[in-house]
């Protein structure tokens, strides 16, 4: 999330206008269609050999799904497909990943057996709705996404001087369902998204959380950068970009101040694992734990929270309690638990099954996570 609030200064103070890690760079304008090359960079070396089964004492098991560590912009299965900074991604009802192909301007499809193809966008660098490659994406500050009730993504996006919110549908029919003018006393940006039971659509802004219903844009929690819990007016955030929804209604919030917060139906704010401003990596219950960098969350059908936190992939159960399940230091190795290594997720899904997927940007592929 400190990509999200360099991003946002810089809009202030450029254009009166977070994303995450600050470890990307969002496509500039006058982009056009990336290269095809798949040799542009040397990728790291993995383990090869057939990854064990889940168990108590190796944690998760993660395999490379699709990509091989070199960037590029290819369609093909596994390893053959190219990516240019994987940054968001999200499951489809039919287990099928939406991912947000940075600084390819693009959306990709991975089918559950890795095959990869283009959904929509042209590689140029615009907002311009149409059907696959008519379309066209901007994506500045890195794009999040989330499902609706329909099946279809929706993803935020910025250019230089609106906020959008652009939806996807399995078709890759894209539209855009609200754009907004970027600047003082409007949104800065929107960033982290994601949809409560009743669909109703979260979207993050700075120090604020908005509620998009019926077409109209309000605050809902927030406003002012800090750290507070208590009530919705009283509650303070830093960049609120990592939402998820359980089934009862809870709201969970990863942010800028290195914890993860808790939003109840009743509207009230406390502090469920991390300690505020305080930044590591030490698993534990509640202000017992650290996080580093919370980029992304999800919630499995049990209500256990899955974080994408910089290198480390940490479930979080209801009650506050914090164990890394995969990953240590930055590199690119497969395998079980401690041994995996990431570098920056970026962004974590989870599909019918509660398969966890990674878009692990700075390695250029997208990592799949069976856990216990």
């Amino acid at each position: 999330m400190k990509f999200a609030s360099i991003y946002i200064f810089t809009l202030i103070i450029g254009l009166l206008l977070a994303g995450c890690s600050g470890k990307t760079d969002s496509p500039s304008p006058g982009t056009t269609t990336p290269p095809t090359s798949t040799t542009t960079t040397t990728p790291p070396s993995t383990t090869s050999t057939t990854p064990p089964s889940p168990t108590a004492t190796t944690g998760a098991i993660v395999t490379t799904l699709a990509g091989n560590g070199t960037e590029g912009y290819v369609d093909a299965t596994g390893s053959a497909a190219r990516f240019k900074n994987p940054s968001a991604l999200v499951c489809d009802k039919a287990d099928n990943i939406y991912v947000v192909d940075l600084n390819n301007a693009r959306i990709r499809l991975v089918s559950p057996a890795g095959v990869v193809t283009t959904l929509a966008g042209n590689g140029s660098v615009g907002i311009t709705d149409g059907t696959g490659a008519s379309a066209s994406f901007y994506l500045a500050g890195g794009g999040y996404v989330c499902r609706d009730a329909s099946g279809n993504m929706l993803l935020s996006e910025n250019s230089t001087t609106r906020a959008s919110i652009r939806q996807v549908t399995p078709a890759g029919i894209v539209s855009t369902l609200t754009s907004v003018p970027i600047g003082v006393g409007n949104p800065l940006g929107f960033y982290g998204i994601t949809t409560a039971p009743n669909g109703d659509l979260y979207i993050s802004d700075g120090g604020a959380i908005r509620l998009f219903r019926n077409g109209n844009l309000t605050i809902f929690a927030g406003g002012t950068r800090g750290y507070a819990n208590g009530t919705l007016s009283e509650a303070q955030f830093s960049n609120p970009d990592a939402l998820a929804f359980d089934t009862d209604g809870n709201l969970y919030v990863g942010d800028a101040n290195d914890c993860i917060r808790k939003i109840t139906p009743a509207g009230v704010v406390s502090l469920l694992a991390g300690q505020p401003k305080v930044n590591g990596n030490a698993d534990g219950k509640g202000s017992a734990a650290t996080f580093s960098s919370i980029n992304s969350l999800v919630v499995d059908k049990q209500g256990n929270l899955y974080a994408a936190d910089s290198y480390l992939i940490r479930k979080v159960t209801p009650d506050g309690t914090v164990t890394t399940i995969a990953g240590s230091s930055p590199g690119y190795v497969d395998g079980a638990g401690t041994a995996v290594r990431f570098n920056n997720a970026r962004s974590i899904a989870i599909d019918s099954k509660g398969i966890l997927y990674v878009a692990d940007l700075s390695n250029q592929v997208i990592r799949k996570i069976v856990t216990q």
